[in-house]
Parts: structure tokens; sequence; C-alpha cells
């Protein structure tokens, strides 16, 4: 267990003066967001290059062993910061997120962004690749350089093995008192690393290996909390070894908080990626440590129309928010994150290795699972476009809404009183309350 090297921060050309940044199938579109940097008055947003040498690895007899196979690999790759603009204003929270390893973007800060800057947490995105490629021939690498070769010539970085030693320069430079580090001045006590889908798989396979092998100068640990979101593909290691772990659960000695999200039941998505049930793990308590699996009743891995139906209206968002609450919460020691019930599922599919598939209500929507005011006081069926793999709602009728609450009037009352209470368990923030109670308000009258 050692410390790893500082990696060297690099202000990159100008190009076009564009990053490119999210998808909006992570705030609510289609196609690649490309912006100008954020000129909020209160948050700094940066483009930076970051460039280093890293190791390269393999696994020994078992998968369970980590050999180093080659050392001082130079890399140059790309890292987005954000941060209050009053540098003494920061919380001293940084929320590290891993860039999906093939296409390049993540939804942490889109769908948690507001939440982050009201905490006046600090947020960086680091972009890292896999080899493995599930999703054609493009890498993050290329599509930076498609998109503006001036701006991201300098980048290099072909070993997608090379990413995990990134990953952990990046967060020992950003919470050290280098004059290096930009954010030297917050103060940086705690870091949330995490990921959403191949970056899920990443930042589970990084706790997995790396968690133990990368540590501060104290031996304390380099991250402090890991949000594991929907981990879908596992990436192999390096191009010098293909083999994948057979257990890719959390380890049960792991001395920091974890949070497994799923937008279903996990059974369906380690049915879907052919790894069997070998991710499931029982909660774990424990102070400043402990596992928990949290699964979205009537979630997708993204909303959006298909199979004839417009996008689901359930806010994933709300859930990436307070998966990131409770962490930051029990990782400082002040609350250990609550159990939540796992989405019921049809038992018999599974002994028969089909895709598992939800027990549902008699609206149609699924039982158990983290609940909402979505599925708790419906407008809508949830359900999974399997054509698009997204996230699509069969809105009631008329009818429907008047015999379940007479009135619209009764509804938004019905939805208040829901989300008052899921404030009170733990499972909705108070400001995302106001968001679903303002989402029922503007819903067509009915029963007047």
């Amino acid at each position: 267990m050692t410390a790893p090297p500082f990696p060297r921060l690099v202000v990159p050309p100008v190009g076009n003066g564009r990053i490119q940044d999210a998808f909006p199938m992570f705030a609510g579109g289609g196609g690649t967001i490309t912006t100008a940097p954020s000129e909020e008055p209160a948050y700094v947003e940066r483009e930076l290059l970051v460039t280093g040498t890293a190791n390269v690895y393999r696994y020994g007899a078992s998968t369970d062993e980590l050999v180093v196979a080659d050392t001082d690999r130079e890399y140059t790759t790309r890292l987005i910061l954000r941060h209050p603009a009053d540098l003494a204003a920061c919380s001293g929270t940084l929320v590290l997120e891993i860039a999906h390893p093939e296409i390049g973007v993540g939804p942490l800060w889109p769908w948690a962004g507001p939440y982050l800057r009201a905490a006046g947490d600090a947020h960086a995105i680091v972009t890292t690749r896999r080899n493995n490629q599930a999703y054609g021939t493009t890498t993050p690498i290329s599509n930076l350089l498609d998109f503006d070769p001036e701006r991201y010539a300098a980048i290099d970085f072909e070993e997608g093995g090379l990413s995990w030693d990134i990953v952990a320069q990046v967060a020992a430079l950003l919470r050290s008192d280098d004059e290096s580090n930009p954010l030297a001045a917050t103060g940086i006590t705690q870091v949330v690393c995490g990921g959403y889908s191949g970056a899920g798989a990443y930042t589970l396979m990084y706790l997995k290996n790396f968690h133990d092998r990368w540590r501060r100068p104290d031996g304390s640990p380099l991250m402090d909390a890991y949000f594991v979101g929907e981990p879908s593909w596992y990436q192999q290691i390096s191009t010098l070894d293909d083999r994948l772990p057979s257990d890719q659960g959390v380890p049960a000695d792991l001395d920091v908080p974890a949070i497994s999200l799923y937008t279903g039941p996990q059974l369906w998505m380690d049915h879907a990626i052919g790894r069997g049930t070998d991710r499931v793990r029982p909660d774990r308590d424990g102070d400043r440590r402990g596992y928990r699996t949290y699964e979205i009743a009537g979630g997708a891995h993204a909303n959006g129309p298909g199979c004839g139906l417009p996008a689901s209206d359930l806010r994933l968002d709300h859930v990436f928010r307070l998966c990131l609450d409770h962490l930051k919460h029990w990782s400082a020691g002040d609350r250990v994150a609550p159990h939540g019930d796992r989405v019921a599922v049809d038992d018999s599919l599974v002994a028969e290795g089909r895709s598992p598939r939800p027990q549902r209500d008699e609206h149609g929507n699924p039982l158990g699972g983290l609940r909402s005011t979505f599925v708790d006081v419906p407008r809508a069926r949830y359900r999974v476009c399997r054509e698009t793999n997204s996230g699509v709602m069969e809105p009631f009728s008329e009818a429907t809404m008047v015999e379940l609450y007479g009135t619209s009037a009764a509804y938004v009352d019905a939805v208040r009183a829901r989300a008052a209470s899921l404030v009170a368990e733990g499972w909705l923030l108070a400001s995302d309350a106001d968001e679903v109670i303002a989402m029922a308000e503007a819903v067509e009258g009915f029963g007047e």
C-alpha cells in the first residue's frame, strides 16, 4: 500500500472554445452536448489535460492477485474540474467521477449538479478508456479528437490498463496540499468516487483491485466512499490479460462505504451481461464503512421514448443525489445509509435461467425496491422498452385518474403527503420533494 505519484495538469489550447461533456440522454434529450465552459458566476468550470506515467497490470495465478506487467508508461488524458468560484466556500468534498470508458462522458454532473452546487462540493470527471470495446470502434479519445483535433492533439492514451493508476493519481493530487493542485485552497477532506453503467463497472473493478493498492501517505484510504452506478460489462484489466474475475462483488473487507445502485432488479443486469448472480452481496453495516444495494422500482438505464410511448418521467437524478448524500454522511460518520428493499422478481424465471422480471402491482408497477411518488402515487405504468433499452411510461387515462384520486387537487395532495414521508424515511431529499410536487401540480387538471 503506497501513495500514487502526482500527475501534471496542463491547460489545453483553446481550439473551438467548447468542451465535449455529457449526453443529453442524461439531461433529457438525445445526441452529444457540446458547450462552452460554464459561465455560472458562483461556480468555475475548467478543462485540463492530465499527463504522467502509470503501470500496466495483469493477474497472477488467479484473478485475486495483481502483477505489475509494465511500468512508467506515459499518458495524457482529459480532466474537467468544477468547484465554487470562492475556493474558501468549498465544502471540502470532491465527487470524482470516472467517465464512461467507451463513450467518454458521465451523468453525475448533469443529474447531481444542482445538489453538488447547493452543497458547495467540487466535481471532477477524468477520461478513461477500455480496450475490449462493446459499443463499436470509437473510443473516448477518438471522440475528443474528432470533436476538436487541435484542442485535444496532445492526448496520448492507447492502453486502457493505464486507467486504474490515472484515477488514483488524479485523486491523490486533488486532495493534496501540493502547490500544483488547483483545489489546494479548498482543503479537500473527502473524496466520493463513482461512475455509471460502463463507468460503474469500472468503479467496481477499481475498488476491488486498487482500493488497497493506492492509499494516502498515512495509509488511510485514498477514496472515502464509492458510488457503483448500475455496473454493466466488466473491464479487462489490460490488453495483457483478458481474464475476468469470477467474483465481481464488492469486497467484504472494504474499509469505506459503498452503494451499488441498479435501476431495476440486480438479477436482471447480472443475467443480461451473462455473469450470473456473482455480484449479489447482502447489506453490511459499519461505522464509516459498509455496503448497500439499491434497486429503483420502475427505473431504467436511461429514460427516453420508445415502443411508441413517451419517455418516463420517473426522476433518476433524484436517486443519484440521494446516494451521494448518503455516502457523504456515512463516510463522515454522521449516519449510516438506510437498508433498501430489493425489487420483487419472478423466481420461477430465474430458476429456469431466463431473464427475471419484476412482480407488479395492480397498476402494473414493480413491487419492492426503492419507492417514489411515481410508483406509490402513480399516474402511469412505468416499464422498460426492450427495443431501445429506455424507460417509458404508459399514462393513465383521465377516467383512471378520476377513479384513483377523484380530482387533480386530491392527486397533488397525495403526492405531497407521500413525498413528505419519503423525505422522513430517508428516500428523497427535501429539495427534490419540491420538484416532485411541482411536477404533480403541472399534471393536466381532471375531475374538477
